[in-house]
């Protein structure tokens, strides 16, 4: 997403591998992938 976010301290550990900044756009993110091709 576009969103900015900043370190959190649960995320201390797992910094270089945080790429989303929710389970929201997570999920969004998991949607477009998953999501056949339309028509067009």
């Amino acid at each position: 997403c576009t969103k900015p976010f900043e370190w959190r301290k649960k995320w201390a550990r797992d910094w270089p591998n945080v790429r989303y900044c929710s389970d929201r756009c997570r999920q969004a993110c998991n949607r477009f992938v998953d999501a056949p091709p339309a028509k067009r």
